[in-house]
C-alpha cells in the first residue's frame, strides 16, 4: 500500500490536520504526534521534511506563489513561473517549500511527487478573513475593475491529495 507524505508550510499544519480529520482521513503529524503509530498518511511540516522518504509525496503550498503579477494569465496555469515576491512571511515559507519540492525533482517531474497549489480554500471549516469577506452582504472591489476570483473547496483539495497518493513509487527527499 505504501506511505503518503503531505508536506505543508509549518503554519498551515494545524488547519490541514483538522481538514484531514474532518474528512475521516486517519493521519500522523510528524514532529508532534506519537511517531510509533502505524499510519499510511503523514502530515509533514516543511521544517521536518528534509531527508524523509515516502512512496508518494504530496506538497501543498498555495496559489500565492504565482504572485499578483500582470504577466500572469488568468486563470494561472499550473506550470506558470512562480513570481511571488519574497515578503519575509508566509509567502517566503511557501516559496521555501516550493524550492524543497524542486530539489526533489531535478531536471523535471519526479514520478512520486505531486505539488498542489490551491487558491483560496473555502468550505466546511474554512474560516479566514477572505471567506468572511465573501459571506458579507456585498463584495467590495475597485470601480471600473472586474475582479477575478478563484476558489478551491476543501473537499476538492482533499480528493486531489488522496488521488495523488494512489500511485506508489519510491521518492527520497533531499537530505
Amino acid at each position: 500500500e505504501g506511505s503518503v507524505g503531505v508536506i505543508v508550510a509549518d503554519d498551515d499544519g494545524p488547519a490541514v490536520s483538522r481538514a484531514l480529520a474532518a474528512a475521516g482521513l486517519d493521519h500522523l503529524t510528524l514532529g508532534s504526534d506519537h511517531e510509533d503509530a502505524a499510519h499510511r498518511l503523514h502530515l509533514v511540516p516543511a521544517t521536518v521534511a528534509k531527508g524523509l522518504e515516502f512512496d508518494r509525496v504530496v506538497v501543498i503550498t498555495a496559489a500565492m506563489v504565482y504572485g499578483a503579477d500582470p504577466a500572469n494569465d488568468l486563470p494561472v496555469a499550473k506550470d506558470a513561473p512562480l513570481r511571488a515576491a519574497d515578503d519575509g512571511g508566509l509567502v517566503t515559507d511557501l516559496l521555501a517549500v516550493e524550492q524543497l519540492a524542486a530539489a526533489a525533482r531535478p531536471g523535471g517531474a519526479a514520478a512520486g511527487l505531486t505539488v498542489r497549489r490551491p487558491a483560496m480554500i473555502v468550505g466546511r471549516g474554512a474560516d479566514t478573513m477572505l471567506t468572511r469577506h465573501f459571506a458579507g452582504p456585498r463584495l467590495l472591489h475597485l470601480q471600473g475593475e472586474r475582479p477575478v476570483w478563484q476558489f478551491c473547496h476543501v473537499d476538492d483539495l482533499l480528493f486531489a491529495c488522496e488521488y495523488a497518493g494512489l500511485v506508489p513509487t519510491a521518492l527520497p527527499l533531499p537530505a
